[in-house]
């Protein structure tokens, strides 16, 4: 995959993860948050695992048993995402929890690529990537009023 078409495909996911807490929280109403977000994790399981199966990678799938304990956590952050996610936009609004979110993502992921923690590349912080992290939390503070 190009870097083009990973862009495209990251913007996606951007368009995705900004509809998704709305479309859960509203989902929430009809059951409860915690029930929300289960449907959303089991509707993600059944998804990835047609995914899979039909690419041919599901055998590769236990290739989990070699990986570090701590790179399961993933799913647990998952879960805490989305189901906070659930909780809080009914309080601040889809706006202000999405400004927060993405920026403190953002600000962790500079963080992530100065250090090159958990096997990526590293990317160090400087000036440039100082005023980004400045004007994001100008922003946030904008949006969240």
């Amino acid at each position: 995959m190009g870097k083009y078409i990973a862009l495209l495909f990251a913007g996606l996911v951007g368009i995705a993860s900004g509809i998704q807490p709305s479309i859960n929280a509203a989902l929430g109403k009809f059951i409860t948050p915690k029930g929300a977000a289960l449907v959303s994790f089991v509707v993600g399981l059944i998804a990835l695992a047609v995914i899979n199966l039909f690419s041919g990678t599901f055998s590769q799938i236990k290739g989990i048993w070699a990986a570090p304990w701590y790179l399961w956590i993933g799913g647990l952050f998952g879960a805490f995402l989305v189901y906070v996610s659930i909780e809080v936009l009914t309080i601040i609004g889809a706006g202000a929890m999405m400004s927060a979110i993405l920026s403190l993502q953002l600000i962790t992921g500079v963080i992530i690529d100065h250090y090159g923690w958990l096997g990526t590349k590293v990317i160090p912080f400087d000036l440039s990537r100082g005023i980004g992290v400045v004007l994001l939390v100008i922003g946030v503070r904008m949006i969240v009023r």
